[in-house]
């Protein structure tokens, strides 16, 4: 059997090996032909070694020796990547390995399905007060008399204390790996679940795993980039936390927690809002739940609410439920919405509000960022303009930036410390040599820009996720060597489906065990 099959791939290999020497071009030192075999069709390319450098050649009609092949190596479903190297002795080894971890979808490729960029706030420093703020006493105080006042207001009998067995509690802090901030705890053991009794419903602890799973782990993949809180660096900026434990829901997909994994300036306890009205990044609300009921107290006896009371029949009945909705922004949602900003028109300066940490800005000319080194916050900036010079971003922690100009110098963002996306899209040619100085810098699109030379993206290790177009991909397979270990690349064009499988076809496959190697020899020319 063993005998059988090494005939066959001598069949299938020979014949590749020996065209690629007959269109060897004149003093080739070597040559790789590269391939991605289904059961239907294939692509391949080879890329020639010689004194002049690398010479790139696509190679047509394999199809039907690629699809014989996977049969012959009982490939997945995803087919295989095949790479034969070929010497001008006639000397030529095989390796044939799965491609089952890559996803080729339109013009992306995908190498590592479960990548996902890291996100600042894995990289925090806890709290510098790790004391909670909250006192449990006042904070039972408050409840009955907030629910008191809650009730009269909507006409309605306070409910009876319905306490929670400390064994529940217990058993989803074990779960959780952290302990309730003392308020709640309080709260839950002594007054316990009340869904009418709160302005947001009070979530009961059995639901635990229903609301974690929405706000406790991270989601969208490190984008965009999440936004800081106001105060500052008081929640940490990711997507979802284990240790954001919800407490309250206003029923549109928006959540009160308690946050136990606080950044530097917060502390353990302090209450969050994360949910549908958050993308951009949690909102910070109080520094405990108690203190979250000292305000709402405020506010009811302020009257500052538009409500109105239970409608009932004769008998006492409800027919329909009333309503309370507190007046202004009670929920830190103006600081939140002005973390953003659009800026059209710009003719000159660029000026933005202190707390702005995303900014858009479009206009004509050249434009003058100086005035943003008052913008100490900024994290993301998108800018579209004629020219502009990109010195003063060197003193912002900005994260994301895309440029849109006529002419740039990215020199500016030499050894920049936070830069971790980057989009250039330019009409004259732009050198991207200083991005090499980039340590955090792990997803570039170059795909709309005109590069002067591709070859310092081999000098980028950090670099996952990389979008060129389909001419720039070409230019890098045949002139750069070393490329580096993406987890996700795509290509802009109007491809064919053919073309589309050739540009797959290029990428080195991931790490995976070979199916089978062969080795062999052909006649040299």
């Amino acid at each position: 059997m063993q005998e059988e099959r090494k005939s066959r791939l001598a069949e299938l290999f020979g014949p590749m090996a020996a065209a690629v020497v007959r269109a060897a071009p004149k003093g080739w030192t070597g040559a790789t032909l590269r391939a991605h075999a289904t059961p239907f069709r294939g692509a391949a390319t080879v890329v020639y070694q010689g004194p002049g450098g690398r010479e790139r050649h696509r190679v047509r009609n394999l199809d039907d020796e690629l699809a014989a092949l996977v049969q012959v190596a009982k490939g997945p479903g995803a087919g295989l990547d095949v790479t034969l190297a070929v010497r001008p002795s006639g000397n030529y080894e095989a390796v044939v390995t799965p491609r089952s971890k890559r996803g080729n979808t339109s013009h992306a490729c995908i190498f590592d399905p479960g990548f996902e960029a890291p996100e600042v706030g894995e990289f925090q420093d806890g709290p510098r007060d790790p004391s909670e703020a909250g006192d449990p006493e006042e904070a039972v105080r408050l409840m009955e008399e907030y629910r008191r006042r809650y009730a009269a207001v909507l006409g309605r009998t306070p409910a009876e204390p319905s306490p929670v067995p400390s064994g529940l509690l217990d058993e989803m802090e074990a779960e959780i790996g952290v302990r309730l901030p003392a308020d709640l705890r309080a709260l839950y053991e002594r007054l316990g679940h009340d869904p009418g009794g709160f302005y947001w419903e009070w979530l009961h602890p059995e639901l635990r795993d229903q609301y974690r799973d929405v706000i406790g782990e991270r989601h969208g993949g490190g984008e965009p980039t999440v936004l800081d809180a106001d105060p500052p660096d008081t929640v940490r900026r990711v997507t979802g936390h284990p240790h954001w434990i919800p407490f309250g829901d206003d029923g549109s997909g928006n959540y009160l927690a308690v946050d136990m994994a606080p950044a530097p300036a917060g502390r353990p306890g302090q209450v969050i809002a994360a949910g549908n009205d958050y993308q951009e990044g949690p909102g910070y609300v109080a520094d405990s739940v108690t203190s979250l009921l000292r305000l709402q107290l405020r506010w009811l006896e302020e009257e500052a609410y538009d409500a109105e009371p239970d409608r009932l029949d004769e008998d006492g009945a409800v027919l329909e439920e009333g309503y309370l909705d507190y007046d202004g922004d009670h929920w830190h949602q103006k600081p939140q919405q002005a973390r953003r900003a659009v800026l059209e028109n710009v003719d000159g300066a660029v000026r933005a509000e202190p707390q702005v940490q995303d900014l858009t800005v479009t206009g004509e000319g050249r434009l003058g960022l100086s005035p943003l080194s008052r913008t100490p916050l900024l994290k993301s900036l998108r800018l579209t303009c004629g020219q502009a010079d990109l010195t003063p971003l060197a003193g912002l922690l900005v994260e994301d930036l895309s440029v849109a100009m006529t002419a740039a110098d990215l020199t500016p963002l030499t050894g920049h410390p936070s830069l971790r996306r980057l989009t250039v899209s330019t009409r004259e040619p732009v050198d991207i040599a200083c991005l090499t100085t980039l340590p955090r810098l792990y997803s570039l699109d170059l795909s709309k820009a005109v590069v002067t030379s591709l070859e310092p993206l081999a000098d980028m290790p950090g670099l996952r996720v990389l979008h060129l177009s389909y001419e720039q991909w070409q230019e890098l397979w045949t002139n750069v060597d070393g490329h580096p270990s993406l987890a996700y690349a795509t290509t802009t064009g109007d491809l064919s489906s053919a073309e589309t499988l050739e540009w797959a076809a290029d990428f080195p496959s991931l790490p995976a065990p070979p199916l089978l190697r062969h080795s062999g020899t052909v006649a040299p020319v």
